[in-house]
């Protein structure tokens, strides 16, 4: 029964700590989900040629670059315009990444990561319609170590965040002060003993 019970947490603990992907890593696994699914949309609607308006967001520039770099590789050839421009067929995106901690329950060094992610844009055709693209809302959600969160947040501004503190453990909470009050009592008992004899 031991046997089994030791098993069943290394397990445990091996589930936990098997997460290795960074924030970034995940927020481009998604992206390339979505990726795939724009692509396909703006090559129903665009024949060779596409502009795309970039705005100063580092999230949108992020996912802008992203979409630049799949549909070149789909042979659509990318042009990126100021905000001023208004060429056609244009295509405006936004993207927000969001990334949390929040302490687990079950474990004070552990943490559960938040990774959201939301996607939208439109397309300006040249007879001068205009459709929405595919939007995509996603959240990944798992449990990572707190000691290598500065690894999972990684360099890019909008894949990093803050863990919240670390809760306090029984330890600290009530056996601490216990142990603190106990040792002054008896030290001022002794003193006094001490004193009288």
């Amino acid at each position: 029964m031991l046997l089994i019970l030791s098993f069943f947490i290394s397990n445990k603990i091996l589930a936990v700590e098997k997460p290795d992907s960074t924030n970034l890593q995940i927020i481009d696994a998604e992206l390339a989900r979505n990726l795939s699914e724009v692509s396909a949309f703006i090559k129903s609607h665009v024949e060779d040629t596409l502009y795309i308006r970039t705005y100063q967001s580092e999230e949108d520039l992020y996912y802008q670059l992203k979409l630049m770099s799949f549909l070149s590789s789909e042979k659509i050839k990318v042009f990126s315009i100021a905000v001023g421009e208004f060429k056609t067929p244009r295509l405006e995106c936004m993207a927000e990444f969001k990334t949390e901690y929040i302490n687990a329950e079950s474990n004070r060094d552990l943490v559960i990561r938040k990774i959201s992610l939301k996607t939208s844009g439109i397309l300006s055709e040249k007879n001068g319609s205009i459709l929405p693209i595919p939007e995509m809302q996603t959240q990944k959600t798992d449990i990572v170590s707190r000691d290598k969160i500065d690894y999972y947040n990684g360099s890019r501004p909008f894949s990093k965040s803050t863990p919240p503190e670390q809760p306090t453990s029984l330890w600290q909470d009530i056996v601490q002060p216990l142990v603190i009050v106990g040792t002054a009592v008896i030290t001022v008992g002794l003193l006094f003993t001490v004193r009288s004899k």
